[in-house]
This record gives C-alpha cells, structure tokens and sequence, in this order.
C-alpha cells in the first residue's frame, strides 16, 4: 500500500483483472445522477402540459477529479509489472493498462483513507473516461486537472 501522507482523502480502484490505482491528491468532484426523459409537447399546448417520458433509467457518473503526483510510490500498488511513480508512468499507465480496452472489465472504488469516508460508499461500474491535460506544463511532479469519470452499474 502507497505510504500516503495523512489526512489526505485516498481513493483505490481495482479493475477485474486485479490492476489498482491509488488516487490522491484529491479535487472537489460532484456526484452526477440522473433520470433522462424526452419531452413530448402536444400542439397548441403550453410547456406546463408537456407529457415527460423516460426512454430509460437512472444514471450515476462519479468524476474523480484528481492531481498526478509523483510522491515516490508506486500508485500500482505492486500490481502492475513494472512500478508506477513517475508523471509520465502514471499517464502511461492510465491510459495503456488500467483502462482496460474489453469493455466487460469492471472497476471498483473504495475509499481508503480520509475525512470524506461517511459522503462516499464503495461503488463500482466502468471507468468510462480518462481526461488528462497534454500540453499544460507546470511542473515535472504533478499534473493538474485529471479525471477518471466512472459510471455506475454492472457490465454485462
């Protein structure tokens, strides 16, 4: 386990073929649900009338909004074949092993330290996006503005 500073909210996601990836520092992120619906307008009739139908059901997103920090530890967690430290092998990492290609592959998260343990359960569905600033030069030790987006429920 990553020997991460105290009193820093740490996350772990595990991906089903074993892989972690611990993320810390952590950004405010905002828990997305939502229950999509079209709006069906019968002519001559004000929007008050309109006749809501949902074409589906609830969604929930979880942005993980996040800074790559090279800390010296092996943010893999020794699962990866090769240790995971540097801003570069983070990115690398991300992007070619743990977002898994397959689509079947499942991703939990578990919050494993800090004071934020009550506002987040574990959870589990597909991590869906990974956005990480390219160009933004700030420092050869961290990278602002990262972001995991997980959407919750079962692969199938």
């Amino acid at each position: 386990m990553p020997d991460y500073p105290d009193n820093i909210n740490v996350l772990k996601i595990t991906n089903d073929e074993g892989l972690e990836y611990w993320v810390y520092p952590l950004r405010e992120s905002q828990l997305e649900q939502e229950k999509p619906s079209s709006s069906i307008a019968p002519p001559g009739q004000s929007a008050a009338d309109n006749i809501r139908m949902a074409l589906q059901g609830q969604e929930g997103v979880i942005p993980i909004n996040f800074v790559i920090w090279n800390d010296g530890e092996d943010r893999a967690n020794e699962t990866h074949s090769e240790p995971v430290v540097t801003v570069g092998e983070q990115v690398e990492y991300l992007k070619n092993h743990f977002h898994d290609p397959s689509f079947g592959v499942g991703f939990t998260v578990e919050q494993d330290n800090g004071y934020l343990e009550t506002r987040l359960p574990s959870m589990s569905g597909n991590l869906e996006n990974i956005l990480i600033p390219m160009f933004n030069i700030q420092s050869s030790k961290w990278l602002e503005g990262c972001q995991l987006r997980i959407e919750e429920g079962e692969n199938i």
